[in-house]
């Protein structure tokens, strides 16, 4: 009759299989096949393109599901980042005006949508800006280059989102500086 394997013996053995097996397993290598071109893909990323629905409207009755959403651009004025209203500046000295603002609407903005200046004195910055295309309900930031005056003087230079089919809307946004030597 046999004795029992001492611990030792045990635990020699289980090292001695677990070495093998972990150099066995290292030792396996897997070659992954290019996917037939007829293959379909797997996944396809999301191109999210906001769209401006059609608007109509129903009649009292009708059923709801034919409804289409009515899409409503709306942009909030949240806050100055910088140059707040009434700030002095050398004449000539070169401006970059930041304000936070946010879609406020239920339309993604798209690269139709413009800033467009308004009123005031536009301190040669293009008439027409684009607006960062933005999510509804996101935040960003709107900056725009401006140069002040030679003159002295009270200045003011107001800007409002505009939609691709020309229609202003949202909170104005401004800059309200003092020209001065």
């Amino acid at each position: 009759m046999r004795d029992k394997p001492s611990a030792f013996r045990v635990m020699l053995l289980f090292i001695v299989c677990m070495g093998y097996t972990g150099l066995t397993g290292c030792a396996f290598s897997y070659q992954k096949q290019a996917p037939d071109a007829d293959q379909n893909k797997i996944f396809t990323p999301p191109t999210i393109e906001p769209i401006r629905p059609d608007i109509t409207a129903t009649a009292e009755g009708e059923d709801k599901s034919k409804e289409k959403i009515v899409c409503e651009d709306k942009l909030s004025f949240v806050e100055d980042l910088n140059y707040p209203d009434g700030m002095v500046v050398a004449p000539s000295a070169t401006i970059e005006k930041q304000w936070k603002v946010k879609n406020i609407g239920v339309c993604n903005w798209n690269d139709g949508y413009k800033l467009k200046f308004i009123e005031g004195d536009a301190m040669g910055a293009n008439p027409e800006q684009s607006l960062y295309p933005a999510r509804s309900d996101t935040e960003f930031v709107i900056k725009i280059k401006f140069t002040a005056p030679a003159q002295p003087g009270n200045y003011r230079s107001i800007w409002q989102a505009q939609n691709p089919d020309g229609m202003l809307f949202g909170d104005p946004i401004y800059i309200d500086i003092i020209v001065s030597r």
